[in-house]
């Protein structure tokens, strides 16, 4: 939806439905936000899927009523479409819904881990209702995939899980770029993104051109004025 906050993990979704929704006897399927557009539409192959949310309220009890209504309707529409695997992305209370309404209808359930973050507090341990939820859906998934080795380390560490590595990947160009172009790096300055390795690559690469678009955060404010530095 418009001005909604698109990252590597929604990239990678949308990369595993359209790939999935081009082999043949396939059928791939994506719940998404509610942005006002129709119950079901299918873009690139792929059915999408509206999951309404109940209106914004202002208060603390009418805030949590808001989660509970979206979550139920999260784990009705899961149950509703039927799949015959159910893939999540990225930690959160949808990751045991999703587990619980793949296999209340006897399917299968794969999640795939998106960030190191995932791996420490609140997640690895307390974090209310969706830290248990996440946990429990992890623990009870058919299959836990990792994008790289220290994950797939942690998550035998941390949450006793066995998983198969397979790294994030993006689809080349049709067309490669010229020589002589930029090299860009675009993102959080966090880090959990290593915004160091850049510089140490743009240090190994004296006669290219390198551009950094680095967004400070509140949380590390001290990172990004050492990276600018």
């Amino acid at each position: 939806s418009p001005g909604a906050k698109v990252g590597g993990a929604e990239m990678q979704i949308r990369h595993l439905a359209t790939a999935l929704a081009r082999r043949p006897g396939w059928r791939a399927h994506v719940i998404v936000e509610d942005a006002g557009q129709p119950d079901r539409e299918q873009i690139e192959g792929v059915t999408l899927w509206r999951l309404h949310q109940p209106p914004e309220r202002g208060s603390a009890a009418g805030r949590a009523w808001r989660r509970l209504a979206s979550g139920a309707g999260l784990w009705q529409l899961a149950r509703r479409i039927g799949a015959d695997v159910y893939v999540q992305f990225c930690a959160g209370v949808e990751t045991g819904l999703t587990e619980h309404a793949a296999h209340a209808a006897g399917k299968r359930f794969v999640y795939m881990m998106a960030s190191d973050l995932e791996l420490t507090p609140p997640w690895s341990r307390g974090g209310g209702i969706a830290g248990r939820l996440f946990r429990r859906g992890l623990r009870r998934a058919d299959l836990v995939i990792t994008q790289q080795e220290e994950q797939w380390a942690g998550v035998r560490r941390v949450y006793g899980r066995e998983s198969v590595m397979l790294p994030s990947v993006y689809p080349f160009p049709p067309q490669m770029p010229a020589a002589g172009e930029a090299v860009l790096w675009v993102g959080r300055c966090t880090r959990v993104k290593s915004p160091e390795r850049f510089l140490e690559l743009a240090r190994a690469l004296p006669r290219a051109r390198c551009i950094m678009v680095a967004l400070p955060t509140a949380e590390e404010p001290e990172l990004f004025e050492r990276i600018r530095r």
